[in-house]
């Protein structure tokens, strides 16, 4: 995985190249494998402190401004909320 904010900027193989130039040998595999663990660990943490993606509260003002492909769906965050669930939790099971 790699940082959200950097998406299409720091693709895998500039990650492994750039990692080698400090003395870092990654594989991309290894670099994904690595990210899931990551994540699964970041989940675990956040959910064993109570954290509950159910209980998520969107603020208002996402679903009333325009974005430049038109307003957000609250139905379809919802259920994109459902199904980020469905992805996370198995993610954190794994990891024990």
């Amino acid at each position: 995985m790699i940082c959200f904010f950097a998406r299409s900027i720091y693709e895998p193989e500039v990650v492994t190249e750039a990692l080698e130039t400090v003395g870092f040998s990654f594989s991309q595999k290894d670099l994904k494998v690595l990210g899931k663990e990551v994540h699964g660990l970041k989940y675990k943490f956040k959910l064993r402190e109570g954290f509950k993606i159910e209980e998520l509260r969107i603020p208002r003002r996402i679903y009333e401004t325009p974005t430049p492909l038109g307003f957000i769906d609250e139905d379809y965050i919802k259920t994109a909320l459902k199904k980020a669930k469905e992805l996370i939790l198995p993610s954190v099971k794994e990891i024990g």
